[in-house]
């Protein structure tokens, strides 16, 4: 096949540059470039066969959620229902926040979710992605897990 790109050497490019091609350029075939280029050679990278990313059919349908006070997998589930009876197509459906312990601790309210897996495979087998709502940030008052980051430094700190 056709050469999907051709280097050609550079002044830039030394052998010194080498020991750094695995944590500055990552494709494999890079750190080939380099080494070639930095040897006073061309370099072509060679074509790669690139498939269509898959369509996702089910993001141009209704996405459906509960507020947090009405939120539980009972629920969740008979209102996606109700939409699939009435014939509306339904894409995904939002578990909010409130399906947590804590906020951002990651552990399911067992009282509103019993089975949340059970919950999911549910949603699934009626084509129905599932989004649990998440965020980067871990609450203070979320016990361990909060005195655990810090201590550990495992957050980003202002």
């Amino acid at each position: 096949g056709k050469p999907l790109l051709k280097l050609q050497r550079h002044q830039v490019f030394s052998m010194k540059d080498v020991p750094f091609c695995g944590m500055v350029l990552s494709p494999l075939f890079f750190c080939a470039a380099i080494v070639a280029l930095a040897a006073g050679e061309d370099y072509v990278v060679p074509p790669v066969s690139l498939q269509s990313p898959p369509y996702a059919e089910w993001a141009h349908y209704h996405w459906v959620w509960l507020s947090h006070s009405a939120a539980n997998q009972k629920s969740a589930v008979e209102y996606v229902q109700e939409y699939l009876d009435k014939g509306i197509r339904v894409g995904a459906t939002d578990i909010d926040s409130t399906w947590a312990t804590c906020s951002n601790n990651f552990d399911f309210d067992e009282q509103k979710y019993p089975n949340p897996k059970g919950m999911v495979d549910t949603l699934h087998s009626l084509n129905v992605k599932v989004i649990l709502w998440a965020t980067s940030m871990i609450d203070e008052d979320c016990g361990d897990l909060y005195s655990t980051a810090y201590d550990n430094k495992s957050e980003i700190r202002l």
